[in-house]
């Protein structure tokens, strides 16, 4: 299982993950436990994260190596980030793995 640490309590987005064995665009997607879809974009080299219920909400973060560890992402359509074109730094990794010490402080 792999989670996102950084979004807030009211994110539309899930925070658990499982790798999936659907390759798209040549690289892995992984499936949210809940609502949540997210891939690899060739065409814009970026990973992009999708609602199944809207295409409205989203977000995306440029590069074409696996988005794991500390990665900024744009955020659109979540009522957490409101602000069109914001970004947030967000921590995709295993539920059970250290923290990078950017998020350290939520596990003291």
């Amino acid at each position: 299982m792999l989670c996102f640490l950084g979004l807030c309590d009211d994110t539309l987005f899930d925070t658990r993950y499982s790798w999936t064995q659907t390759l798209v665009n040549g690289r892995h997607s992984f499936r949210g436990f809940k609502d949540t879809m997210f891939q690899f974009d060739k065409e814009n080299t970026q990973w992009r994260m999708n609602l199944y219920s809207t295409q409205n909400t989203f977000a995306i973060t440029n590069g074409t190596e696996y988005p794991f560890g500390l990665r900024v992402w744009e955020v659109q359509g979540d009522p957490c980030y409101q602000h069109e074109g914001n970004t947030v730094s967000l921590d995709f990794d295993c539920c059970y793995a250290k923290p990078t010490p950017y998020f350290a402080e939520y596990f003291n």
